[in-house]
């Protein structure tokens, strides 16, 4: 393994796999200057946040209306202007504390824990509507 800290415009970091510094080999890990990151093969940590600051995003469509709601946007300040789904850090924030987190002034959010929390809520609310027809077959069953 070959790691080559570059200071140029197009690659900030390579990891790559080969025989010597001098050689081109296979890139398992890099880094672009512009932040972009690269990896082949599992990545693994212990939480991944991701930026959700709604100071950063043109929202088009908000959808909570009741709890958690996902909104659309599109992002203000990249080059990407196409249309996205998530959550707004602040709304998260009230609803999962833990799982929202401040990076250079903004707020991101651990969408696994998001994405794990609505799980649960539609686990809980079929199980409600089970027990309510299940009510419903037995009280139409009595007549």
């Amino acid at each position: 393994i070959a790691v080559k800290v570059r200071s140029t415009a197009c690659v900030a970091l390579d990891v790559s796999q080969g025989t010597s510094q001098t050689t081109a080999g296979t890139s398992i890990f890099k880094v672009l200057g512009d932040g972009t990151t690269t990896a082949s093969g599992n990545l693994t940590a212990a939480a991944f946040f991701e930026s959700s600051d709604e100071r950063l995003k043109n929202i088009i469509f908000n959808q909570s209306t009741q709890g958690l709601g996902a909104i659309q946007y599109i992002w203000k300040n990249r080059d990407d202007k196409r249309l996205k789904w998530g959550y707004s850090a602040q709304e998260v924030q009230k609803y999962l504390p833990d799982a929202v987190d401040e990076t250079n002034g903004y707020l991101t959010v651990e969408y696994n824990q998001v994405h794990t929390y609505k799980i649960m809520k539609l686990e809980e609310k079929i199980k409600q509507l089970e027990t309510e027809l299940e009510n419903l077959k037995s009280w139409v069953g009595q007549d």
